[in-house]
């Protein structure tokens, strides 16, 4: 059975990975899984893409590990048909306002900062705090 590169990967925590017969590769998989996952839970085609092994391999260990009760894929997942709400293009739209926004005030704040130094003659810190300016120089 081919995985669908749209379906969830969810990680069974009550499983302890040590009592398990895992391969180096199989292994490899299940931490690209968890560190791919966030607020949502990975997909099959995000963590094949994240392995850097052959497609055909690593569907293969991803296969294993669901079999093995590691892994399993959220139900409905396949296509936008069971997309979460709160994924929707509208959201991630938001999101990426919000992140310029915030990009752009770190920036104005830096600056501000920049610009307040140099006024006052600092040109450098020496790493301890302590500032050493133009003229001491």
């Amino acid at each position: 059975m081919a995985l669908a590169p749209t379906s969830r990967l969810i990680i069974d925590r009550g499983r302890d990975l040590r009592e398990l017969p895992l391969t180096p590769q199989e292994f490899f998989l299940f931490s690209r899984v968890e560190a791919l996952g966030g607020a949502e839970s990975p997909t099959v085609g995000e963590v094949i893409g994240a392995s850097g092994q052959a497609p055909d391999q690593a569907e293969r260990a991803l296969q294993r590990l669901i079999e093995l009760g590691v892994l399993r894929l959220r139900a409905g997942q396949d296509g936008d048909a069971g997309q979460d709400p709160r994924r929707s293009g509208r959201v991630d739209a938001e999101t990426d306002e919000l992140r310029d926004r915030a990009r752009s005030r770190r920036r104005s704040l830096l600056e501000a900062q920049m610009r307040a130094l140099r006024q006052t003659g600092v040109t450098e810190t020496n790493g301890t705090g302590t500032r050493r300016s133009a003229a001491a120089a």
